[in-house]
């Protein structure tokens, strides 16, 4: 009877950890969020698949330091990690770039977000530029966007600021069937241009800058398509 009692005492207490055990698996998400280290185009491929082929448009806009070599713009690696399923792509970019203490996300329209390094120069963003006029082969997101930095406004900036552009600007070529931008912009910022452009085809604007002690500066930027639909 005493060794029934025994076998019985020990069953309880191993169903009671069983139990236990169960309990605290169920407190824990299914996965643990992978989290790793991006270059810049590394993580304008994440925003790109977080946004997926929705009418969303990202500008990026990072600050590293000017080096020489093959990569002129030396930007610190960006930490990832895969956001919660959210409905906003602003709240899963958020997220997923939290741990990055020097980025802030913001929502700045229906389809534009802004991702913004804090130690980016503003100056040439912030150049006004007169008139942009566009023509039939210039209504692709990357010919405006081109057209755009070599403006006589832009380039003026840049040449009083010592910022040069190391390497070409753009993207892929080609336009996007049916949407088409004014023949003529007006009045507006480099900035505003980008989102204006990020308004209409979508896809993202990487913007990377750099300067040095010695006075060196560099300036960077790229448009990318959004990915197409499966």
């Amino acid at each position: 009877m005493k060794k029934i009692i025994e076998r019985l005492g020990l069953s309880v207490l191993l169903l009671l950890i069983l139990l236990w055990a169960g309990l605290d698996a169920l407190g824990q998400p299914d996965h643990q969020p992978a989290t790793i280290k991006l270059s810049p185009e590394g993580a304008v491929d994440k925003i790109l698949r977080t946004i997926g082929s929705s009418h969303q448009g990202v500008e990026v806009r990072l600050h590293g330091s000017c080096a020489s070599g093959a990569v002129p713009i030396d930007i610190p690696s960006i930490t990832w990690q895969d956001p919660v399923r959210a409905r906003d792509a602003a709240v899963a970019i958020r997220d997923a770039l939290r741990a990055n203490e020097q980025l802030s996300v913001a929502r700045v329209s229906r389809h534009v977000i802004v991702v913004k390094d804090a130690g980016v120069r503003n100056e040439v963003l912030d150049t006004r530029i007169r008139t942009l006029e566009l023509n039939s082969e210039s209504w692709s997101p990357t010919m405006i966007v081109m057209i755009a930095i070599r403006s006589q406004e832009v380039q003026e900036t840049m040449r009083q600021k010592g910022i040069k552009t190391p390497i070409s600007n753009g993207g892929l070529a080609g336009g996007v069937r049916g949407l088409h931008m004014p023949r003529r912009i007006e009045n507006a910022t480099l900035g505003e241009v980008f989102n204006a452009v990020l308004r209409k085809f979508g896809g993202i604007v990487l913007y990377d800058d750099c300067s040095s002690p010695d006075g060196k500066a560099l300036l960077y930027v790229h448009y990318y398509y959004n990915l197409p639909a499966k």
